[in-house]
């Protein structure tokens, strides 16, 4: 059995396409109607966060970051130096540098951080891989803590839950 493409329904076909082609904008009219929606703002911000899971530590920073809307979704990214800061049993404290990156329609932020934590008489150095949510100017992650020395120091959280809020404090440009 064989199929026979008739001329008139070859002609309806080639109208239906060409009229479809002509409804599309060309790339500067598409532009022009629907331009990419980008707000985004750079600034300098003090970094306050709680990390926690058998241990809790307080955490204070500076943090370069950049966060708005591109489209409809929420983006944020940012590097930062910090301290956590163990009170109670023994005073650990654990200077520390990192980034992450925030945002998309998930909310997905993941991050990397380096910690030294010392109680001074010794420390240990890890590095701390980070998965959650965040928007802009704050985030909650799970990470978890990879020793590279010392990796018997106690008081040190193996994972851990991290909360990160943002407070802008000087705008360094809009976008």
């Amino acid at each position: 059995m064989r199929t026979r493409i008739t001329l008139p329904a070859l002609s309806i076909f080639i109208l239906f396409i060409s009229y479809c082609h002509a409804q599309q904008p060309d790339q500067d009219t598409a532009q022009t109607l629907y331009p990419p929606y980008v707000e985004m703002q750079q600034q300098i911000s003090v970094l306050t966060g709680y990390n926690f899971w058998s241990n809790h530590y307080a955490e204070l920073g500076i943090v370069h970051n950049q966060h708005g809307r591109a489209g409809t979704h929420l983006s944020a990214w940012a590097y930062f130096f910090s301290t956590e800061i163990r009170s109670g049993k023994e005073l650990i404290i654990g200077p520390k540098a990192g980034a992450w990156i925030s945002g998309g329609s998930s909310a997905l932020a993941i991050g990397i951080n380096m910690v030294c934590y010392t109680d001074f008489e010794e420390y240990s150095l890890r590095i701390r891989p980070e998965l959650g949510i965040g928007f802009g100017i704050w985030k909650v992650v799970y990470g978890y803590n990879i020793p590279i020395t010392n990796k018997d120091f106690e008081g040190i959280n193996r994972s851990n839950i991290g909360i990160a809020l943002l407070f802008d404090i000087r705008k360094l440009k809009e976008i």
